[in-house]
């Protein structure tokens, strides 16, 4: 814990991987603690993730995992924003003098087709290559 320490003192930022009950402090100091599935029950519960299989190979899929998850996350609120910014002010009248009108089911087919496409995006990955992805995940 005091190396952790150290490091997060010089502004890094610190991913501590560990199995053993010595390392539970260390897991809960840095930003992301690691545990290593077959270690301690008490270091399990101080991880923020949990390896099942023992073999450090597995940073990398996590690390994929999380940047995959946060590219996801933002695709999805630049989506919401951008179709909440232009149907919004429609559905709400704002060219209905020029004769432009959403008509209140139409509005709500469209958001509903808003929420299945932010939907369908999370699992794009499983549909083009199924086994390679769950193998990495699993």
């Amino acid at each position: 814990a005091g190396l952790v320490a150290e490091l997060q003192a010089a502004g890094k930022r610190v991913i501590f991987v560990g199995d053993g009950v010595n390392d539970a402090p260390a897991l809960t100091s840095a930003e992301v603690g690691v545990a290593i599935g077959a270690g301690a029950r008490l270091t399990v519960d101080s991880a923020d993730v949990v390896l099942v299989k023992s073999e450090l190979q597995e940073l990398l899929t996590m690390k994929q995992l999380a940047l995959a998850t946060v590219f996801c996350i933002k695709r999805n609120f630049l989506w919401a924003f951008v179709f909440n910014a232009c149907m919004i002010p429609l559905a709400a009248g704002v060219l209905h003098h020029q004769g432009i009108h959403l008509p209140p089911a139409a509005a709500a087919a469209a958001m509903a087709l808003s929420s299945v496409t932010a939907g369908s995006w999370q699992i794009i990955p499983e549909i083009r290559d199924p086994y390679n992805f769950l193998a990495g995940v699993m």
